[in-house]
């Protein structure tokens, strides 16, 4: 064997010498070990922007194959796992390494390098909701994300995502980006039309969908639900299956998919959004409290009420600011007013969060806790309140030293107790400290111990004993004082000679015990019931219930026949909930049987339930109006996707509101269906400018404001109605009579004063206004410049704020290549910038303003290019051959003459070169540059013919012949595997049946048409063999004799191996045990690629003689058969002469036929005649068939 050859498992080898001379050779078997497998060496090049990926479906096979999975991965990645997130995770070399299963293997690792390049951020996928006499807008203003790149395409529609809601359709929009490392980057804007119904089945093309816990600010957050889902107007199912769709109103949940369906119901397939809800800020809800001028310092967020998403987060911000610096209130320090508390989100998809409490301080009382107290209780009154025993006019609100609640158990308090109570500033809200004793006398009361209520089924009693019976009446006594009576006639006796008489019924009586101060009784009863037929009562039909009623107890529902107790077999306690069981009808079975006492038998009753759809009112809100703001209708403030059509009260019963006249409150609306269903919601309505008619106390006389208030383009300046109180009415002055309006601008250093809306308070409170130092970023700016201007200063560019020109010393974010705020249009990137001004206090934000440039440039033919172009490659599209950063709106001439929309057919020129000129106009932008041109030389070669192949050649299968078999008259030849030439095959491919393709190429390159030769791999089948052939050992059989069986025709040749190449000898010796591999060459001419395994067994045969000659020669005397006593032991031998007479009969104990007879009735002298005989040989060994045959006798 060459020294290359692979080694197989379980194969045993041979050891032998260089001249083949040893007759013995030495063997050896191998066993092939699990080797791990972490692949090979790989380096891979991905963009940051690029989708994660498996890390085992990239690395190079090794010599065992596909990488083994269950392997560690070094550096470790972000996921844990070997999912590589080119976003996440860094351009460096890993190391892969899988751990061996044996302690042979050594374990295996490769290495995969994988450089990252930059990719570009084309924004996050966004929606937007039209109607259709929306303005038009462009699209890049819906992405969300941060500031994605600008220079992308759009797609469909205007490539610059202009978009216009009077024309446009609804859809997704995909807005491409590509930047220098030929990376890209994809974001889609979904567009829907609020007034158009969806009837096709919506396209999902956002399938992860993320929300905010909570959706909307103040009171007025509500948890995101089905309606917030993209596509707006799909109908949505929790299952791909659902025939219920889900309300608008449902709430999603984290990680659950929804899946969008039509209006109509008829889409086959859904496609599915699954949700991830972020976290969003909780300050807690509007909150007001009062709060005692001596009370203890305490913090906020203890006592702000919960939002919907639970209790305040801690963390945050009060504004203005308490004197601890903290959350913590000191109301001997602090003011009573209204504070802000804000907790800032920890994302950039959730805004911050806040919320409102309002402080009251209550001034303190002088503690006063009365008078001394005396009473007198038995033991047995149980629990008394200590509080009914404060004297009228006595405040309650003192606390019992050691019964802070107020409770007073008799039970456990014998004899006199001294309680003292304390009114103090711990108690509630008063000065000073105040005591008053109360005296509480307890004597102890007589046991008539525990009511008893005995109840018994009269079968039960009827297994019981007369003595057993007796003992339950006498058990009424019990553990108790026994110096009690009963009424006359009434003892237990009494009562078991009444049960005597007739045991149905109850046989009640009571027991008392007085001492002398108290008294105590005891109800004792015993109930015999007798046995009942199982009722369950009638059917119960037509409860008819809404989607929108509370829960129902079927219990409640039971007719009226039914006197015993039973239970619903699909509801353990009975309750149904219409909320949750969705609309149509529901049975239930009412169950009486023996599990219920003193019931025989069992009974059923069906109730019916129906649910009835009900309307759907919307959810709660509220509102907060001043007197100026327009009339609204109610409608629009319920939170949910109410239905229409319901009625309001109180007030108008359309829903039509007027801030200016109506009164703040609670309005409810009530919805009624088809079905005579309802349901209500309300709205809450307030006023922030409800006027004061009493003189407001101002509790802050200095007031601080930020210069500016809010952010961005929202920011205003601070005004009168920033001032506390709120809803005051200010002047500016202690005696003006004009009061000023809301909207008057505060002014540093300024005083102003508080009045009502009356106009009557004698002494007005003041307020002096410090106004802090905002820093000022200046505003959002749009910018377009030439790429070939001049660096310039973006703080010159930048739009002023309402404080003026934006501040220097700020901050560009994402960095400039200058490291200052200086942008130069040849370097620096066309985007969004952020401008940022650190505030130098701590009382007022940052400021941060919003630039974004864009580029305008003169015209871009491209640079020069040359191509080489064939006679037969079709139609060329000329725009596809100029560079890629030229414009696409030019003009290309040849020779003079324009080429119509860029198209050149080769198949109308000769061979040879071109000059195709290109031009683009500079039009609007010619103030960045001027006219361009660039140069496409293009080189048109002529396509030879397609090459000559001969007719189908064969090949045998077994020989396994590559593409280096395959022919064809031409010059540089490529063979393919398909017509449409696109699967190339190497040298090295194994042929198959089929066409092959093969092209010749010109010296240029240009490759002619296909022509086609057909390969047919011809194959002979495996031999077979019979299967009730027999080897005997006693005949050396050989090869030969394996091939006498087989059924085919044709040469058979025989291997000691399944790939062995070399043919083993007919006249081989055959070896038991040994397999032989038998292949067969059929007329074809091909040996057969499949061979036949046959094991060889060698037989030790029972071999019977066909003539014995008895002439004392020592050869041949007797009728002896080879093996046959060792083998078969238990054997007869009955020998037949022509008439069918047995002449001889033998076994194992007689001698062996030698032509004599030994049986009774032979002639002469037993000496049998010459002549043919006939034997049986019956083996006796329970398998083998017995043996018949011809022996010829000879003398």
């Amino acid at each position: 064997m060459a020294d290359d050859t692979i080694l197989e498992n379980d194969q045993t080898y041979f050891a032998g010498n260089t001249n083949g001379t040893c007759e013995d050779r030495d063997s050896v078997t191998v066993t092939l070990d699990d080797s791990p497998n972490a692949g090979a060496t790989t380096s891979i090049t991905v963009c940051s922007t690029d989708d994660s990926f498996d890390i085992l479906d990239v690395l190079n096979p090794s010599i065992l194959g596909d990488a083994d999975q269950g392997g560690t991965i070094s550096p470790a990645l972000e996921s844990g796992t070997t999912i590589f997130d080119p976003a996440v995770d860094a351009s460096t070399q890993y190391i892969y390494t899988v751990a061996s299963v044996n302690e042979e293997c050594p374990d295996d690792e490769a290495r995969i390098t994988i450089t990252v390049l930059e990719g570009p951020n084309a924004g996050e996928n966004g929606s937007i909701e039209f109607n259709r006499e929306d303005d038009p807008v462009n699209l890049i203003t819906y992405l969300l994300g941060n500031d994605p790149d600008l220079g992308g395409t759009w797609s469909p529609g205007n490539e610059d995502g202009e978009f216009d809601p009077a024309t446009g359709e609804a859809g997704v929009y995909t807005y491409t980006v590509t930047n220098d490392n030929e990376c890209q980057d994809l974001a889609t804007v979904t567009v829907t039309f609020s007034d158009e119904p969806i009837e096709e089945c919506p396209e999902v093309t956002q399938s992860e969908q993320s929300f905010c816990e909570s959706i909307g600010e103040g009171n007025n957050f509500r948890r995101p639900r089905v309606s917030d889902l993209s596509p707006a107007n799909a109908v949505w199912y929790d299952s791909a299956d659902s025939e219920t769709a889900l309300a608008d109103d449902t709430i999603l949940e984290n990680d659950e998919t929804y899946f969008a369906g039509n209006t109509n119901g008829t889409c086959e397939e859904r496609d599915s959004v699954t949700v991830t809800l972020d976290d969003s800020p909780n300050a807690g809800a509007t909150t007001s409290i009062t709060v005692c001028s001596t009370g203890e310092e305490f913090d906020i967020l203890d006592e702000l009420n919960p939002s919907i998403l639970g209790e305040a987060d801690q963390g945050g911000t009060i504004s203005p600011a308490l004197a601890s610096g903290t959350t913590i209130f000191d109301p001997s320090a602090d003011t009573a007013g209204q504070y802000i508390y804000t907790v800032q989100s920890t994302n950039e998809a959730c805004p911050d969060d806040e919320a409102r409490i309002t402080i009251t301080i209550e001034d303190a009382l002088e503690a006063d806790a009365g008078s001394n107290v005396q009473a007198e209780y038995c033991s047995n009154e149980g629990v008394v309140d200590l509080y009914s025993l404060v004297p009228e006019g006595t405040t309650t609100e003192g606390i019992f030293e050691g019964y802070e609640n107020g409770n007073f158990d008799t039970a456990n308090n014998l004899n006199t107790t001294e309680i003292t109570y304390v009114v103090s500033s711990e108690s509630g809200c008063f000065d000073g400290v105040s005591e008053a004793i109360y005296t509480i006398t307890v004597n102890e009361a007589p046991d008539a111990g525990d009511n008893v209520n005995l109840e018994y089924c009269i079968t039960d009693i009827e297994e019981m004993t007369e003595v057993e019976v007796l003992q339950i009446f006498t058990s009424l006594l019990g553990d108790r004082d026994q110096n009690g009576s009963f009424p006359e006639g009434q003892t237990p006796m009494d009562l078991y000679a009444t049960f005597s008489a007739n045991p149905i019924g109850t046989f009640s009586t009571t027991y008392t015990v007085t001492n002398e101060n108290c008294i105590d009784s005891a109800e004792l009863s015993i109930t015999i019931n007798d046995t009942e037929e199982a009722n369950a009562g009638g059917d119960v039909d037509n409860i008819i219930v809404c989607s929108t009623d509370a829960d129902i107890n079927l219990f409640d529902y039971l007719s009226e026949d039914v006197t015993q107790e039973g239970y619903f077999e699909e509801l353990e306690d009975g309750i149904f909930s219409p909320s949750t069981s969705g609309v149509g009808p529901f049975t239930f079975t009412f169950t009486v049987d023996p599990t219920s006492d003193c019931v025989t038998g069992s009974d059923s009753a069906i109730y019916s339930v129906e649910v009835l759809q009900g309307p759907n009112a919307g959810e709660n809100g509220n509102v907060e109006f001043t007197r100026e703001d327009d009339p609204v209708n109610l409608f629009a403030y319920l939170n949910g996707t109410p239905d229409e059509g319901g009625t309001w009260t109180p007030g108008n019963t359309d829903g039509s509101f007027d801030p200016a006249t109506d009164a703040a409150g609670t309005y409810t609306y009530t919805v009624t269906n088809e079905n005579e269903c309802q349901d209500s919601a309300t709205v809450t309505v307030t006023f922030s400018d409800e006027p004061i008619e009493e003189c407001p106390e101002v509790t802050e006389s200095e007031q601080a404001f930020c210069e500016s208030i809010g952010e961005g383009n929202e920011a205003r300046q601070p005004t009168v109605s920033d001032l506390l109180p709120a809803n005051a009415v200010w002047y500016d002055s202690a005696d003006s009579e004009t009061a000023l309006d809301d909207d008057t601008i505060l002014e540093d250093g300024e005083t102003y004063f508080a009045g009502n809306i009356n106009g009557t308070c004698e002494d007005r409170d003041s307020v002096n206004v410090t106004l802090d130092d905002s820093p000022n970023a200046g505003a959002t700016t749009f910018l377009e410049v030439c790429t070939s201007d001049d660096a310039f200063d973006i703080l010159d560019v930048l739009n002023p704020s309402i404080l003026g020109e934006a501040e220097e010393g700020g901050t560009i974010s994402p960095a400039l290549a200058s490291g200052t705020t200086i942008f130069d249009p040849s370097v620096d990137t066309a985007r969004q910038y952020i401008y940022t001004v650190s505030s130098t206090n701590e009382a007022c934000p940052d400021d941060e303003a919003r630039i974004t440039i864009t580029f305008a440039q003169g015209a871009n033919a491209g640079e020069d290019m040359a191509v080489t172009v064939c006679s037969n490659d079709g139609q060329q599209d000329l725009y596809d051959l100029i560079s890629a950063d030229a414009d696409i709106d030019g003009e290309f001439t040849l020779e003079g003459e324009v080429v119509a929309d860029g198209i050149m057919d080769p198949a109308g020129f000769e061979a040879g070169t071109y000059e195709v000129i290109y031009t683009v106009t500079a039009g609007e932008n010619a103030e960045c540059g001027g006219d361009d041109m660039s140069t496409i030389t293009i080189t048109l070669g002529e396509a030879p013919e397609a090459p000559t192949t001969g007719e189908a050649v064969a090949f045998c299968a077994i020989d396994g012949e590559t593409a280096t078999r395959l022919e064809a008259d031409g010059t540089n030849l490529t063979w393919y595997s398909d017509a449409d030439l696109t699967m190339m095959v190497s040298q090295e491919d194994l042929l198959i049946n089929g066409d092959y393709y093969v092209t010749q190429a010109s010296d240029e390159g240009c490759e002619s048409e296909a022509a086609v030769l057909t390969v047919n791999i011809v194959d002979s089948p495996a031999p077979t063999i019979s299967s009730d052939y027999e080897l005997c050992e006693f005949d050396n059989p050989t090869i030969a004799a394996l091939t006498a069986e087989i059924n085919e025709s044709g040469e058979v040749t025989w291997y000691d191996s399944a790939d062995s190449m070399t043919a083993l000898s007919n006249n081989a010796t055959l070896t038991d045990g040994t397999t032989y591999y038998a292949t067969l060459i059929s007329d074809n001419g091909c040996e057969s690629s499949e061979r036949l395994a046959v094991t060889v067994t060698l037989e030790q045969c029972a071999i019977i003689p066909e003539a014995i000659t008895p002439n004392g020669d020592n050869k041949n005397d007797t009728f002896s058969i080879g093996f046959l006593e060792n083998d078969y032991p238990n054997f007869n031998v009955i020998i037949f002469n022509r008439w069918g007479n047995a002449v001889y009969k033998g076994n194992a104990s007689t001698p062996e036929w030698d032509g004599t007879s030994n049986q009774s009735g032979s002639l002469g002298d037993d000496v049998l005649p010459v002549g043919v005989y006939f034997y049986v040989v019956d083996f006796n060994d329970g398998s083998t068939e017995p043996r018949q045959g011809k022996v010829y006798l000879n003398r």
